[in-house]
């Protein structure tokens, strides 16, 4: 049996535990327990166990497999192929025959993450690529939609007058649809809201302002 550990992108302290029994990957958060896993991609060297009863870091619910009782543990770091930085590891759980884990099986194992490294860091690279393309697309969108609310100046048939507060509620909802933002809230400087100055007006959804004093703001 394989495992699968990969550091998550943006919390440090969990893992994601892959295996071929869990369609979705299994969340480990490595502050509020110890493993192997953990052990070796924060040393980034590999660790070889034959027996795991007697390795003080063997923990049976990170290091282990649904439907296998774990005898012997080797555990591979796995490197980014570009950076050299060591975002996961592999276990490989137990042999044929009950046989120990040797120093060749380990050199094999360490070409075996290597060639997983590279497969992997593609995928996560190809991922990146298409989030930065689709991010691209929605921002060219969004500017369409801005300048839509945008009075044109030189046509002769345009009677808008310029609405800063619609101008913003647009670019607010933009912000909250493209960037994934869960509460976004947009200012105006109270002179174009017909205010006095050296004010800050909340411009919010329903088109409603509120002033808020400058130094309150701060």
């Amino acid at each position: 049996m394989v495992c699968l550990f990969i550091r998550d992108p943006i919390r440090e302290n969990i893992l994601l535990r892959y295996t071929v029994k869990s369609p979705l990957p299994e969340e480990i958060n490595i502050n509020e327990t110890t493993c192997v896993a953990a052990e070796v991609i924060k040393s980034s060297k590999v660790a070889r166990i034959n027996v795991v009863g007697n390795n003080p870091l063997f923990n049976p619910l990170v290091d282990c497999c649904t439907g296998v009782i774990v005898k012997r543990l080797l555990c591979l770091p796995i490197y980014d192929a570009d950076t050299s930085r060591v975002f996961g590891c592999i276990h490989i759980v137990n042999k044929s025959r009950n046989d120990l884990f040797s120093e060749i099986d380990e050199i094999f194992g360490m070409l075996y993450a290597d060639q997983a490294s590279l497969l992997i860091t593609s995928c996560m690279r190809y991922d990146g690529m298409c989030l930065h393309a689709t991010m691209l697309q929605h921002l060219l969108e969004a500017s369409t939609a801005v300048f839509s609310v945008i009075p044109d100046p030189d046509s002769l048939v345009s009677t808008r007058p310029l609405q800063p507060e619609q101008i913003l509620t647009t670019i607010e909802t933009l912000a909250r649809e493209i960037l994934k933002c869960p509460n976004t809230r947009a200012f105006l400087v109270s002179d174009f809201a017909g205010l006095p100055p050296g004010e800050l007006v909340l411009l919010e959804h329903v088109n409603k302002a509120k002033a808020l004093s400058l130094q309150a703001c701060i």
